[in-house]
């Protein structure tokens, strides 16, 4: 019954959310690992004129849709298996070497350094694993787990500080007691 608890994503029960995450272990593997043509872009095939996100969207939502029929024990265990393939495929790439684009990080359209996308995917799976925690009244994941995540959240803010509004010499503090603290100063570039 856990499975089909609601969550804060409105359209979404806890199995939504791990459908999710398993459609974005697929799309990544295939195009990532294997080259293959990017989910959004087949997507867009049938869906002319959308912009990136309602893509993105629409993508998700049809593969959340699609998948809802496949039971919970074969939900886990292919989640063990994309899980434990993307981990070796982000363990074994050059964090340097340039990938698709990570907007996250304020390079919309250009391509990102592979430890960009790898932040970015760890973010979202962590947020993710706390939306699940919480509709299950669930405790926390330690700081352990909450360290990297904030290290990559305040990387892009830093990245998007131009959009935010900020102008050369403006700075912005950011504090997570028990954590960290960090000053951001918007250069002239």
């Amino acid at each position: 019954s856990e499975w089909e608890q609601p969550t804060e994503c409105p359209a979404w029960t806890v199995k939504g959310i791990a459908l999710h995450i398993l459609g974005d272990d697929v799309s990544l593997l295939s195009r990532q690992r294997d080259s293959a043509t990017p989910s959004v872009f087949v997507y867009a095939q049938s869906h002319p004129g959308l912009t990136f996100r309602e893509l993105l969207d629409g993508f998700n939502e049809q593969w959340v849709e699609a998948a809802r029929f496949m039971s919970t024990r074969l939900v886990i265990e292919l989640l063990r298996c994309t899980g434990e393939w993307t981990e070796a495929f982000y363990s074994a790439v050059d964090l340097d070497e340039l990938n698709e684009p990570v907007g996250f990080f304020g390079a919309p359209g250009r391509p990102s350094p592979y430890w960009q996308v790898i932040a970015r995917e760890y973010v979202e799976r962590w947020l993710h694993q706390h939306q699940i925690r919480r509709a299950l009244g669930r405790p926390n994941l330690d700081v352990a787990y909450l360290a990297p995540a904030a290290a990559a959240g305040i990387r892009g803010v830093a990245g998007n500080l131009p959009d935010l509004g900020a102008s050369a010499g403006n700075t912005i503090g950011f504090e997570i007691p028990g954590l960290g603290s960090w000053l951001l100063t918007r250069a002239d570039n």
